[in-house]
């Protein structure tokens, strides 16, 4: 009995050290994969509930799962925000306002709001109340008045209270995460996914240049090349790190898994199709899982007692 409890103790551990990707495939919905890169399944099928084109993917903090459908690319489209279960299942159109128009990005910000970069007509980051979807802020951001924003799409909260956002334009800014109010405007060679880093540093990957950057947060414009043309193929995308402090890189033709602790980035895997926004989410255990942990800790009683 205690095997069996030490065993159902390192699954329940070793699952909460773990987090699957959900990956944002357009017109063929949200797939599936786990951390090393086996495909788990179509997490959420195309049409579900009335999903036409899924773009940007967050975990809401009750752990429902937010993806931003673009149902056209024409301005006035009826663009919204979906919202699903833990285990794909459709629950309801969390959000269909002007404010947050062509949903790219979602990420869930630290004061635990959704903010939503919104590449339509308002061009704006929105900020959404997580539980609800009501519009909290329709502009959180200020504009630079030279750059003023030009469709966002990838954007990252560093711990360093700074915003970290791209946009269609070419322009990589940093807004002070508190308060929206714009600190910095680079030109990069059409930035696409932006991310913070364990060590402090921002990443930053390149569109045209097929390279990903690491930069210095106080130096925007000092940038160094951690991952070179040629390290990975397709176009770059969304750029995240995982629990497991690799970075994860989605392009047009697969997810790319780097380890970027030394000057240079090595690459650990490369796995699926292909996406352009993901993220990271703590998967449903298994129900033999469950089973076994709640075997396990009926064990732990019995042998407790018996000693007592």
């Amino acid at each position: 009995m205690r095997h069996v409890a030490a065993l159902a103790t390192l699954v329940f551990v070793s699952g909460l050290c773990r987090a699957d990707l959900l990956v944002s495939r357009g017109n063929l919905g949200v797939d599936r994969y786990t951390d090393n890169g086996v495909f788990v399944g179509n997490f959420i099928a195309p049409g579900s509930g009335g999903l036409v084109n899924s773009r940007g993917v967050a975990i809401a903090p009750n752990g429902n799962v937010l993806v931003g459908d673009v149902v056209s690319f024409m301005p006035g489209s009826a663009s919204r925000i979906l919202q699903y279960s833990p285990t794909g299942a459709f629950i309801s159109v969390f959000s269909s306002d002007p404010a947050a128009d062509f949903p790219f990005s979602l990420v869930i910000g630290p004061n635990g709001n959704l903010f939503v970069d919104s590449a339509g007509n308002v061009s704006n980051v929105a900020e959404l109340n997580s539980a609800t979807g009501a519009v909290i802020n329709p502009n959180f951001t200020t504009d630079d008045p030279m750059h003023p924003l030009g469709g966002p799409q990838y954007m990252s909260f560093g711990n360093n209270n700074v915003l970290y956002l791209t946009d269609i334009a070419g322009r990589f800014f940093r807004h002070d995460a508190t308060t929206g109010a714009h600190i910095s405007t680079s030109l990069y060679d059409n930035p696409e996914g932006v991310a913070f880093g364990p060590d402090n540093f921002v990443y930053l990957a390149q569109n045209l240049s097929n390279n990903v950057l690491r930069i210095a947060p106080l130096s925007p414009d000092s940038p160094t090349t951690v991952i070179p043309m040629g390290a990975f193929t397709g176009f770059p995308h969304d750029l995240k790190f995982g629990p497991n402090g690799d970075l994860y890189l989605s392009t047009t033709d697969a997810i790319f898994r780097f380890d970027v602790s030394g000057a240079n980035g090595v690459l650990v895997n490369s796995f699926g199709d292909g996406g352009e926004f993901f993220t990271f989410f703590q998967p449903v255990p298994e129900p033999a899982a469950v089973a076994l942990v709640a075997t396990g800790l009926l064990g732990l009683l019995v042998v407790r007692r018996r000693r007592g």
